[in-house]
């Protein structure tokens, strides 16, 4: 991979957690409703879990990819 794509790839990676980051954002708002059903705020907990698991994964493929930089 050439040097441009190389750049694109980890910034096309940080708009990736940007995303990830809006996401466990949106469910956090949803959590702090005081009319959010309290059965739903177990899914909520998953859902902001499971994301911040997919944020770590992204994140140590930028760190990887920014290393091979060097």
């Amino acid at each position: 991979m050439d040097d441009t794509g190389h750049v694109q790839l980890i910034s096309r990676l940080f708009a990736l957690i940007t995303m990830k980051c809006e996401d466990g954002a949106a469910h956090a708002i949803l959590g702090q409703g005081r009319e959010t059903d309290p059965n739903r705020l177990e899914d909520l907990a998953n859902q902001l879990q499971s994301v911040g698991e997919e944020m770590m994964v992204i994140a140590e493929a930028t760190k990887a990819q920014t290393k091979c930089r060097r």
